[in-house]
């Protein structure tokens, strides 16, 4: 046996190398999965001082506090003359009180809140879509071109 035979046993260029297109398409599953759970939202960090009295905000909201806590709003809060007033839940670093519960928070102990946007335009949806799709062809083929330039033969 000469060595013409012996590479024609373990590759024939003829037919279609089935690992590349599984690390094609299983890339582009990935790319794809990763690239749909890109947040759409909107957020808006307002400073203690832009805080308005007897404001209502309806979104989710963070109050991030003097002494590094953090409170959810998960359906908004109101604010009353000098107080934040909403229901949610307070986090520290070492320890939490996840249970939503009425909370009143002194505006002069909240650093800043952040609030998000509750619902997505159409345009900034289509803007997600685009990118999404975008991704989930141009991630791919651009791993596979390194391939390809990388391993001798895994394109050929």
């Amino acid at each position: 046996m000469h060595l013409g035979q012996l590479e024609s046993k373990w590759y024939d260029p003829t037919k279609p190398d089935m690992r590349t297109n599984r690390i094609l398409i299983w890339n582009i599953l990935a790319t794809g999965l990763l690239i749909g759970c890109f947040p759409n939202f909107q957020a808006t960090t307002i400073q203690r001082e832009s805080i308005t009295k007897n404001a209502i905000m309806h979104s989710p909201s963070k109050a991030y506090l003097i002494d590094a806590s953090v409170v959810l709003f998960p359906k908004g809060f109101v604010v009353r003359g000098d107080s934040v007033i909403g229901t949610g839940s307070r986090f520290w670093i070492h320890r939490s009180d996840a249970q939503d519960h009425l909370r009143l928070i002194p505006i002069d102990s909240i650093i800043s809140i952040t609030a998000y946007e509750p619902e997505v335009s159409p345009g900034r949806g289509f803007a997600g879509l685009l990118l999404g799709v975008t991704g989930a062809i141009t991630t791919p083929l651009l791993i596979y071109t390194i391939l390809i330039i990388i391993s001798p033969g895994v394109g050929d």
